[in-house]
């Protein structure tokens, strides 16, 4: 999930390098089925070469796609370079500089307001701090490092309130005010929503607040969250004042834009360090808050795709959490049958324990240890439901996702088999750079460090040629599989004439499974079938070393 090496920082490796579009490649059931394993499975898994053809052989052309998205019309996505909305390249006067991983909820909240006024911009992505340096160039201009950061006709300003500010003040007039966008201009011409406007961003100021004493400050009673559920439901109850699912009524405005980013890390972080459910289905049985349930999923429906294309799952916000904030906190009691299928359903079983002791900060190394049993290092393997333990949401067969954590509305579910296609061409089209990222699980940590857990852009990948066989194998099998349902007849000759490999191979799957983030490498639904793929080859792998 996290950018790991300076080139994956600079999108050129790993599930970055090129850019993967949900709309285009969504087929009908029957074009998946008319490829039988016959034609790509052999005793071996299918070459690389192979697995390309046949999904060329689908219809689906990666390599346009990723043409499109960076020809700036394509839509919103996070491997766009530019966005031009049918303006000239020479006619872009804003350059947005913006985290690489698509971890920081400043730059999101200023990058849709940007997609949503329609405002020609390029994108420069930059490390946070947490998980990489920053470039000489940009710290000569921003000696501070903050992001996000915008060039305005040369102009360079930071804090992601005067940018949003400035960006509706100065796109104004009626090809910045598109249809279900009020902007900051019209709402100032009227001096109750000006004033309704401002009561809500300072609303907006103590659920921060809230959220922040919660998740971040060791339990004490029950004081901090009887606090933030005071405050959210002072939101929950500003959303039903007008008509309509937004602030401000019918239309989006920048008071959704500044709430939407933490909101959606509150219902992340809530639900796994507190076992607090925010956002849930409409109509749901444990349903707290329907008015930010119905504000979700106006986002969620919009037509432009603007909050999906930023939008981040569970397990990545979890991950990148602690190292923007601080430490979070499991609560005093996370022990309810509702909290531990929620801290596994989103992590893949990490240790309670060491979670606990460590007050929450997340290492990600339960996971292994979670799916595949003893491996030598004391951690033991848990039970999978229904015997209770790590839920099916990170092992195959996957549970419909409609029962996953994260709610995914129907719109925005492809369906099994094309999630699958959609993670499958992923690895398929990049599948050198992610070999050799994988290999960083079976080699040596790099220096200096960074405050992320898993963030190691220096780490040096094994350079044991026959480990390199071994993971390319197996993940040649992990994208057979994704491709065509089944399994190869196969996993690695490879691994078995060299089964002792089994356990650094699953190790190195374990290591990229835990970097796939959302939305930088893929939308959710593929990025839970992929994660789940992985899990199976691990398994497979370490069963060979037993």
């Amino acid at each position: 999930m996290y950018k790991l090496s300076s080139e994956l920082l600079r999108g050129a490796v790993v599930l970055t390098a090129t850019a993967v579009s949900v709309l285009s490649f969504r087929l009908p059931a029957r074009s998946l089925m008319m490829s039988t394993a016959s034609e790509v499975s052999s005793a071996a898994p299918p070459s690389w070469a192979i697995l390309q053809q046949q999904l060329r052989s689908m219809g689906r052309d990666f390599e346009a796609q990723k043409e499109a998205i960076e020809s700036g019309d394509f839509g919103a996505h996070t491997d766009a370079k530019v966005r031009l909305f049918g303006h000239r390249p020479e006619d872009v006067r804003v350059t947005f500089y913006r985290d690489t991983a698509a971890w920081c909820p400043y730059c999101q909240k200023t990058w849709l307001l940007l997609e949503e006024k329609r405002i020609p911009f390029r994108v420069e992505k930059i490390n946070m701090r947490s998980y990489g340096a920053k470039p000489k160039e940009f710290l000569e201009k921003v000696p501070n490092g903050l992001l996000p950061a915008m060039e305005l006709d040369g102009k360079l300003m930071t804090d992601s309130q005067r940018i949003m500010v400035t960006l509706e003040n100065v796109f104004d007039g009626p090809e910045y005010d598109p249809e279900g966008y009020l902007t900051l201009p019209t709402i100032r011409k009227d001096a109750a929503l000006m004033s309704r406007a401002e009561e809500l961003l300072r609303l907006e100021r103590e659920l921060f607040s809230a959220w922040c004493q919660w998740c971040f400050r060791p339990d004490f009673g029950d004081m901090n969250k009887r606090n933030f559920e005071e405050v959210l439901g002072r939101v929950d109850a500003a959303l039903g004042d007008l008509p309509g699912p937004f602030f401000m009524g019918e239309e989006m405005s920048i008071v959704d834009l500044v709430y939407v980013s933490h909101v959606e890390r509150q219902v992340s972080s809530l639900l796994y360090w507190k076992g607090y459910q925010i956002r849930s289905h409409r109509g749901a049985e444990d349903e707290r808050y329907p008015n930010i349930n119905v504000w979700f999923d106006a986002f969620e429906t919009r037509e432009n795709g603007a909050y999906m294309a930023t939008k981040s799952d569970h397990f990545t916000h979890v991950k990148d959490i602690p190292p923007q904030y601080g430490p979070s906190f499991f609560t005093a009691d996370f022990s309810t049958e509702f909290g531990q299928r929620m801290i596994g359903a989103i992590d893949g079983g990490v240790d309670r324990d060491a979670a606990a002791a460590s007050k929450g900060a997340i290492d990600g190394k339960g996971i292994l240890g979670s799916l595949l049993g003893q491996l030598g290092d004391g951690r033991s393997a848990a039970p999978t439901e229904p015997e209770g333990g790590v839920p099916p949401d990170w092992r195959l067969p996957l549970p419909p996702i409609a029962e996953a954590p994260v709610v995914v509305l129907p719109p925005n579910d492809p369906g099994e088999a094309e999630s699958r296609m959609l993670g499958a061409e992923r690895l398929i089209f990049n599948h050198e750079a992610v070999v050799r990222f994988a290999l960083r699980g079976a080699g040596e940590p790099g220096r200096p460090s960074y405050s992320a857990p898993l963030a190691d852009p220096n780490a040096v990948p094994s350079d044991d040629p026959t480990l390199k066989q071994v993971v390319d194998e197996l993940l040649r099998s992990v994208a057979a599989k994704m491709v065509l349902g089944e399994n190869p007849e196969q996993l690695s000759p490879t691994l078995d004439t060299a089964p002792e490999l089994g356990i650094p191979a699953a190790q190195c799957l374990d290591y990229l499974r835990s970097r796939v983030g959302v939305p930088r490498d893929m939308i959710y639904p593929a990025a839970r079938q992929f994660r789940a793929h992985l899990a199976w080859a691990m398994e497979q792998a370490a069963h060979k070393a037993m």
